[in-house]
């Protein structure tokens, strides 16, 4: 099974994002699924130290930092390592 995106939805994901507003820190680390966080490195509205604090709070989450154009080309890719990573924990 491989989750994927065509590239062109990834701004309407990043914008969903930007739209929703963040729960208490608390709340966010009772999240207990496994939770890749994509952050950009100078993004004003959603600051990579935020990314990194999230990353902090959820025990079982990954960050990928896309830092060049060659990293938002590999994003799927991380997806789908990712989405395998999980597989693989979840079968031992």
């Amino acid at each position: 099974y491989r989750l994927s995106f065509e590239p062109s939805y990834y701004s309407q994901i990043y914008l969903g994002g930007a739209a929703s507003d963040l729960p208490p820190r608390e709340q966010i680390s009772k999240i207990s699924v496994p939770t890749l966080i994509v952050a950009l490195p100078d993004d004003v509205n959603h600051p990579l130290e935020m990314a990194q604090e999230i990353q902090a709070l959820i025990s079982r989450s990954e960050l990928v930092v896309i830092s060049s154009h060659r990293d938002y080309q590999n994003l799927q890719n991380k997806v789908s390592e990712f989405i395998m990573k999980v597989l693989q924990d979840n079968k031992s």
